[in-house]
């Protein structure tokens, strides 16, 4: 404010401008604080995510006659998408991810592969405090060290209390 009271016309006064709009703005326009904790509305389903393609390739040098022998090539894409919504009692998450890779050497018998890494969904009973998550997941706070198939419950009794009970097959695949 200083700058464009003491130099109005100068180049970089639009510049200035525009940067003390934005701050302005930022503070009037705050969602951290009670305001964002007691507001609660139901919003609709919000669906993102994305898909990414690498080339590998492998190659072994051979000592004797210094040629080299290609011993891995393929194609790995990998996916992933999410799909949430809050609701004034129930929120909804739905994940799935997972990776195909597609072998481009023509020796190697393990062919194309496949893989999920996870596949569930999250329902949580606000008014209740009751979640569940049923599907491919992983949960790291209940002593369980990696992904399972399986279903896991948790009811929030008090603030700082809850209950939580997982059941399900462990996956071994990476």
């Amino acid at each position: 404010q200083a700058y464009l009271g003491e130099f109005p016309d100068e180049k970089g006064a639009a510049r200035v401008q525009s940067r003390l709009d934005s701050l302005l703005t930022a503070r009037s326009h705050s969602t951290i604080g009670p305001a964002l904790v007691r507001t609660r509305k139901s919003d609709g389903w919000r669906v993102y995510g994305g898909i990414s393609q690498y080339f590998w390739r492998n190659e072994e040098q051979l000592v004797h006659d210094g040629n080299t022998l290609v011993i891995g090539s393929g194609i790995l894409a990998l996916g992933d998408v999410t799909a949430s919504r809050r609701g004034r009692r129930f929120d909804v998450l739905a994940r799935a991810n997972g990776a195909y890779q597609f072998n481009l050497v023509e020796f190697d018998n393990v062919g194309d592969v496949g893989w999920v890494s996870s596949a569930y969904v999250d329902v949580v009973d606000n008014s209740l405090g009751i979640g569940v998550t049923a599907g491919r997941q992983a949960r790291r706070g209940d002593g369980i060290l990696d992904r399972f198939d399986g279903v896991a419950l948790s009811y929030q009794w008090k603030p700082d209390l809850s209950f939580n009970l997982s059941s399900g097959f462990p996956i071994d695949s990476p």
